[in-house]
């Protein structure tokens, strides 16, 4: 019998420590335990007062991971325990941090069907009253402000490039309207009659008012020299690189041009203490969240109808003639407007299933009985072509936001599972059927670019639906004239307003002709070329 040695092992005895952190670390290192007992577990731990940094570092994860842990401990224990049992996902647990209220998450829970329970759901859900942090308001106030002033702002832990959401909207209008007052009265306090704030500053709100515009008055030489050199720079780099450089440097450049050009044309402006005396200002919001200030007003009431701009002999170039037209627009910002175009047409059709059909069945027959010739503008296809990608101000149409919107629409109404839509579609009413196939239709409507066999089609289509561009695009630094020459600007201020306006701002350099570009063709209806209606369909479509 061979006699067994003994063998020792090395065996610690923790009296003092904390239980709830030994089993922490024995199933993190040994045997994964369910997450929500890892979410618990680290939430003991803080709750005993150990700060997220040292709990982090005991287990070798980052103190964000700790954080986020913590943020699904604390979800509604009712939510928290369907999620331990496998009626929730982590992702949609996840969701549900962005709000602290246990009873409006639960409410959020099941008022939402079973089937469109997803994360960004949940989300839009919560946050449905609550104003973004990319909302010009708060871009103009500030965040800091927003939160020393004392708002909340519900920020989503699990989503980094989120800035989170205002929950305070009133307090946010009342610093925006705080922060247009403080212009007012700086405006007042050098020397205007009076200033009002008006946070949306559009046609209407203007054509209250008669404006002058100030004198321009001449720069020195040295001043002269330095605005011309940075003018000449900054329209070759736009037309270089079509108004969008890809290269960071050349960016950079062409903001301190411009900076530099708004400096030295600031001084050219001048308003006499007479003017300022017998005229005042509005201060409002700019899209891009920047105050915007309209100075020179008067109103109708108080000054003739005629009254003329102040420096309307003084504007004209050196020759006393206008420019010569120049109306080219650039091949992308040609394929921008185009795909404005679209966004409304699909818009439009989306409320004419009778005409979705038309369309559908045009299609159809096109394949069927005609080899050659005349193209549909219909792709027949499940897909949408992403009109966002032709263009950086074509997220901003009101066309692509109807059909967001009717999209959220139909996922709510449609069955969660595709095996589940044809008897769900048997069950419908006819009407139903025609409203799905409208949408279906105008989301699969596609550009038609110069030259492409679907651009008649394309332009019956808008005919026929009478389509009205104005109320879809309007012509402003984001869409029009910040991607354009002067020359192109000025054209336009000539068709919309008159020649003369177009002389009277023909000297004036890029950035300041687009502000009075702007204020000069508000409410006038003039869109581009590509935008416009057919002069003479009867023609266009018998050819």
């Amino acid at each position: 019998m061979v006699e067994q040695s003994e063998t020792h092992l090395p065996c610690h005895v923790l009296e003092d420590a904390d239980d709830t952190e030994i089993g922490l670390a024995e199933n993190v290192m040994r045997v994964a335990m369910h997450p929500a007992d890892q979410f618990i577990a680290f939430n003991a731990l803080a709750e005993a007062g150990t700060p997220a940094e040292d709990i982090a570092a005991r287990f070798g994860v980052t103190a964000l991971f700790v954080k986020q842990r913590l943020k699904l401990a604390r979800v509604s224990p009712a939510l928290f325990e369907t999620y331990r049992e496998g009626g929730m996902t982590l992702d949609r647990l996840m969701a549900f941090t962005l709000v602290e209220d246990h009873a409006e998450q639960n409410r959020v829970w099941e008022a939402l069907p079973t089937w469109n329970r997803n994360p960004s759901t949940i989300r839009r859900a919560l946050t449905a009253e609550s104003v973004p942090a990319t909302d010009r308001r708060v871009i103009l106030v500030g965040l800091d402000r927003y939160e020393d002033a004392g708002g909340n702002v519900q920020r989503d832990l699990f989503d980094d490039r989120n800035q989170g959401y205002l929950t305070d909207p009133i307090l946010l209008d009342e610093l925006v309207q705080e922060r247009l007052e403080q212009e007012a009265t700086a405006l007042t306090e050098a020397g205007w009659a009076w200033a009002k704030t008006i946070a949306d500053i559009d046609h209407s709100a203007l054509s209250e008012f008669t404006r002058c515009y100030p004198e321009t008055v001449a720069l020195s030489e040295a001043d002269q020299s330095v605005l011309d050199a940075a003018t000449e720079a900054y329209d070759t780099l736009l037309e270089k690189h079509d108004g969008e450089p890809e290269d960071e440097a050349i960016r950079v450049e062409i903001d301190r041009l411009s900076d530099e050009i708004d400096r030295l044309t600031a001084l050219q402006q001048h308003w006499s203490d007479e003017v300022k005396a017998r005229h005042g200002c509005i201060v409002g919001l700019e899209w891009d969240g920047s105050l915007r200030v309209v100075e020179g007003l008067a109103e109708r009431q108080d000054e003739p109808e005629t009254a003329t701009p102040a420096n309307d002999t003084q504007a004209t170039d050196d020759s006393g003639d206008p420019p010569a037209p120049h109306a080219k627009l650039s091949p992308k910002l040609n394929a921008e407007l185009i795909a404005h175009r679209t966004a409304a047409i699909r818009a439009e059709l989306l409320e004419r299933p009778d005409l979705a059909l038309k369309v559908t069945v045009h299609r159809l027959a096109l394949a069927s009985f005609y080899a050659q010739g005349s193209r549909s503008c219909l792709a027949l296809r499940a897909e949408s072509d992403d009109l966002k990608r032709h263009g950086d101000s074509v997220a901003a149409n009101q066309g692509l936001t109807t059909m967001k919107e009717a999209r959220d629409r139909w996922r709510l109404r449609l069955p969660a599972e595709a095996p589940a839509l044809w008897d769900w579609l048997l069950s419908q009413e006819q009407d139903t059927c025609l409203e799905l196939l409208a949408y279906l239709t105008a989301s699969a409507i596609e550009p038609a670019w110069s030259g492409d066999p679907a651009q008649r089609h394309v332009d019956q289509l808008a005919e026929t639906l009478a389509l009205d561009m104005t109320q879809y695009w309007q012509a402003d630094p984001a869409t029009f004239f910040g991607k354009v020459t002067k020359a192109t600007i000025l054209d336009a201020v000539r068709e919309s307003v008159s020649p003369e306006a177009a002389e009277n701002l023909a000297r004036l350099k890029k950035d300041a002709l687009i502000q009075h570009a702007v204020d000069r063709m508000t409410g006038k209806g003039w869109l581009p070329k590509p935008l416009r209606k057919l002069e003479n369909p009867d023609k266009a479509f018998a050819t």
